[in-house]
C-alpha cells in the first residue's frame, strides 16, 4: 500500500486583476491487488479537500470568475483502477465525484458593466460541479541513469451539466459543460 499527497496553488493574472492562493489538498491511497512479472493491478482511492470557497475578489472588491480561483470549493472522493502490463504499458480508469459543494462564488458578468470582455466568463454564482470520468494510457520509457519518461494520452469526460444560482434564486444549467 502507498499513500501520496498533493497541494495545489494558482497564480492568475488578467484584465480583471491578479490573484495567488492555495487551492486543494489531495490524499490518495494505492493498494496493489495483483503483482506478477507480467502485470500489476492497483486500486486507487482518494479525497480532495478545498482550501478556499472559490470567492476570491479583485482589488476593487468584486468577485472574480472561476478562471481566477485556485479551487472550485468541492470536497471530492476519487476512485480508480491502475493496470500496468510488462512494466511498460499503463492504463488508468477513475471517477472523481464531488460530494460536498462549498462553493461560495458570487461572480456574475453583470457586476462588470463597463468591461466588454467579461461576456466570455460564465456566471458561477454558487456554482455546482458534476462528476468526471478519466481514462489515461501511457508508456514507460526507461533511460540511462534511472530516468523514466512516461508520455500519456488523457481523456476526461464530464458527466453532467454544471449549474449556478441565477438572480431569482433558481438553479440554471451552464450550457456546454457536459462532455
Amino acid at each position: 500500500m502507498a499513500v501520496a499527497g498533493k497541494l495545489t496553488s494558482t497564480y492568475a493574472k488578467g484584465f480583471l486583476g491578479s490573484r495567488f492562493n492555495l487551492g486543494d489538498v489531495y490524499g490518495v491511497v494505492t493498494y496493489r491487488a495483483a503483482n506478477t512479472t507480467k502485470h500489476q493491478l492497483r486500486l486507487v482511492g482518494g479525497i480532495k479537500i478545498p482550501l478556499t470557497t472559490a470567492n476570491d475578489k479583485n482589488a476593487n472588491g468584486l468577485p472574480l470568475p472561476l478562471d481566477y480561483q485556485s479551487s472550485i470549493g468541492t470536497y471530492d472522493v476519487i476512485g480508480g483502477i491502475n493496470y500496468v502490463l510488462h512494466k511498460h504499458l499503463e492504463a488508468d480508469l477513475a471517477l472523481q465525484l464531488p460530494v460536498i459543494h462549498n462553493n461560495k462564488s458570487s461572480f456574475s458578468p453583470g457586476l462588470y458593466p463597463d468591461e466588454s470582455r467579461i461576456k466570455y466568463f460564465p456566471n458561477t454564482n454558487n456554482f455546482e460541479r458534476k462528476p468526471d470520468v478519466l481514462f489515461r494510457v501511457g508508456y514507460y520509457i526507461n533511460l540511462p541513469a534511472n530516468i523514466i519518461l512516461k508520455p500519456n494520452l488523457l481523456a476526461i469526460y464530464h458527466l453532467g451539466q454544471d449549474t449556478y444560482l441565477n438572480p431569482s434564486g433558481q438553479r440554471d444549467v451552464l450550457d456546454g459543460t457536459r462532455g
